[in-house]
C-alpha cells in the first residue's frame, strides 16, 4: 500500500496493520477496520457479494500524522468504537455512521492515555471494552501503566477514571 507517513521514519516506512475487526451491526454487510499504524489510517474493507474483498478508500479514517493507529474496539450498545495510537500514546473515540449500505467512522474525541506529568517515552499496545461496556482499558509501555476511561452511556465519550 505504498509509503507510509514519514512522519516516525523508523516506524511509518510503510503499511503496517496491526488488526483486522469485523463490524457489521449497522448495516448487516460484512465491513472489516484495519489500523495502519505506517500511513495513520484506519481503512476500511467490504465483502462483495462475489466474495471479492473491496477497500473503500474513500472511508478510511485519517487519524493524527504521527499517531499510529494500533487496535481498535467496537462498543456493543453505543454508535461508537475505541481506536488506541500506539505512538502518540493517545485513544479516540469515533462515531460510527450508518447508511443503508456502509458505515464511516468519525473522530470525536481524543484523549492521552498518561498522565500529563509522565515525560518519557511509551508506546499503547492493546485496548479492551470492560464487560459491561462501562469502561475502556488501554495498555501503555514505558510508562507500564494501564489506563482507565469511564464511557459515557449516551454518546460515548471518555474520561479519565
Amino acid at each position: 500500500a505504498g509509503d507510509g507517513s514519514q512522519v516516525d521514519k523508523d516506524r511509518q516506512e510503510k503499511a503496517h496493520a496491526h488488526q483486522c475487526v469485523h463490524h457489521s451491526k449497522e448495516t448487516r454487510k460484512v465491513e472489516l477496520y484495519v489500523p495502519d499504524l505506517g500511513h495513520d489510517l484506519v481503512r476500511t474493507l467490504s465483502l462483495q457479494s462475489n466474495g471479492n474483498l473491496i477497500e473503500d478508500e474513500g472511508r478510511a479514517l485519517r487519524c493524527p500524522p504521527g499517531s499510529g493507529p494500533r487496535h481498535l474496539v467496537f462498543h456493543p450498545d453505543i454508535p461508537c468504537c475505541y481506536n488506541i495510537h500506539e505512538l502518540s500514546s493517545t485513544v479516540s473515540t469515533l462515531r460510527v455512521n450508518a447508511s443503508h449500505d456502509h458505515t464511516t467512522l468519525t473522530a470525536i474525541q481524543t484523549v492521552s492515555t498518561l498522565p500529563s506529568s509522565f515525560a518519557d517515552k511509551s508506546e499503547c499496545a492493546d485496548v479492551h471494552l470492560s464487560t459491561n461496556g462501562k469502561f475502556l482499558y488501554g495498555s501503555n509501555r514505558g510508562h507500564d501503566s494501564i489506563c482507565i476511561f469511564r464511557i459515557h452511556p449516551q454518546d460515548g465519550m471518555l474520561e479519565v477514571v
